[in-house]
């Protein structure tokens, strides 16, 4: 890292002067990864729960739907349960609104196929919680290895260590630096 730990150009990532659209979802890597123009995700998790038995029943009488739009067999599998939560009652939208960042995160990944990185890419692109930070996320780490003038991939700690000082806004500065790696 240069000098007084500031990245090159001495202009922090998250403020450059527009930063895209960098909101991910959580389905290509366990729920999604969304871009420009797609569907917004949140509205998946919000509708009602007739609509979600159906697609289950339709999903059971139709399995190979998720198998042909690319979606391996675990990711399906966990998308299933997932939306079986839901169903249940055991995860609402108004439960994830009043449990904590840890507790949502202790919560999702009791759900085989869902882990600490899934977790905390669902707390900032689909709850937009502000203070979150995927420190694992490769995409991520490259962008701070730019950005701050690493010669190496960051590791954990320098991660953490980086990113303690966008704190309370860590989910804010995570978008601008995947948005700054679209650019290159």
């Amino acid at each position: 890292m240069p000098a007084g730990g500031e990245p090159r150009g001495g202009r922090r990532p998250f403020e450059s002067e527009t930063h895209g659209d960098a909101r991910l979802r959580v389905l290509d890597t366990r729920f999604a990864v969304c871009g420009p123009g797609q569907r917004d995700h949140r509205r998946s998790l919000r509708v009602a729960p007739e609509r979600h038995e159906r697609r289950l029943r339709k999903a059971d009488a139709h399995g190979q739907e998720l198998r042909a739009s690319g979606m391996s067999n675990r990711k399906a599998g966990t998308l299933r349960a997932l939306a079986e939560r839901f169903l249940d009652g055991e995860l609402s939208d108004e439960s994830l609104a009043r449990m904590s960042d840890g507790e949502i995160e202790a919560e999702l990944t009791e759900i085989p196929g869902i882990g600490p990185w899934t977790a905390h890419g669902f707390l900032i692109f689909a709850l937009d919680r502000p203070d979150v930070l995927l420190s694992g996320d490769l995409a991520l780490r490259r962008a701070v290895q730019h950005a701050y003038g690493f010669d190496h991939l960051p590791t954990d700690e320098e991660m953490l260590q980086v990113a303690e000082r966008w704190r309370p806004y860590r989910s804010l500065a995570v978008s601008y630096l995947f948005a700054s790696e679209k650019g290159t």
